[in-house]
């Protein structure tokens, strides 16, 4: 699923193991997650900013997961500044 959304939070947390997990909300309430620092921290600098969101989906029991497989500022970020 590709989509271009405007980031509104990105939070991390450590699991058990020690990796870092980076949670990432759009401005819709849609959560995606990643544990690849590459796309966290293209994320993390995205925040406040349109971005192309690439994810895949995968259910297991009762939960869905969104997978984020890359972050990228949106190429209509730089023609509409933050807050117009």
């Amino acid at each position: 699923m590709d989509a271009e959304a405007r980031i509104a939070s990105v939070k991390t947390n450590e699991t058990r193991n020690g990796n870092t997990r980076w949670t990432v909300v759009d401005d819709s309430g849609t959560e995606y997650t990643t544990f690849r620092p590459a796309i966290g921290t293209a994320a993390e600098q995205a925040e406040g900013k349109l971005a192309r969101i690439s994810s895949t989906r995968r259910s297991a029991t009762a939960f869905a997961t969104s997978t984020s497989t890359a972050s990228s500022p949106s190429s209509a970020s730089s023609r509409h500044p933050a807050g117009r």
